[in-house]
C-alpha cells in the first residue's frame, strides 16, 4: 500500500488468529491493527467483524478497500479510483484479479 502514488489515509489490517508475525509486521509498516476475537466464520468473520465497527464511524465522503494479505495493487490503484465521483447509490465497486504464475 505504501508504494502507491496516492497513499491511503489509514490502512487496517485485520489480523485473524494470525500466528506468523503479521500483527508485529503490519504495525511496525505504519499500519493499525485490528485483530478478531472469537471468529468461527473464518475469513469472512474476521472482516464482517472490523467491517461492523467501522460502518459505524465512516462519512459518506469515506472508501474502503478491501484485499487480500498477498494481493498487489497497480501503483495508481488508489489514486485512479479516488478520481471516481461518489455516488451514494453504489454500495460496492469490484475488480480484476490477475494470478502471477511465478509465485501461484
Amino acid at each position: 500500500m505504501w508504494r502507491q502514488t496516492r497513499r491511503p489515509d489509514r490502512v487496517i489490517v485485520v489480523a485473524d488468529n494470525c500466528t506468523d508475525g503479521t500483527v508485529a509486521l503490519a504495525t511496525g509498516a505504519g499500519a493499525e491493527v485490528f485483530e478478531t476475537v472469537g471468529t468461527v466464520d473464518k475469513k469472512a468473520g474476521g472482516l464482517h467483524q472490523a467491517l461492523s465497527i467501522l460502518l459505524e464511524i465512516l462519512t459518506p465522503a469515506d472508501r474502503i478497500l478491501v484485499m487480500d494479505a498477498d494481493g498487489v495493487l497497480a501503483p495508481r490503484f488508489v489514486e485512479t479510483a479516488l478520481c471516481q465521483p461518489a455516488d451514494e447509490s453504489v454500495g460496492a465497486v469490484g475488480g480484476v484479479f490477475w494470478a502471477n504464475p511465478a509465485t501461484d
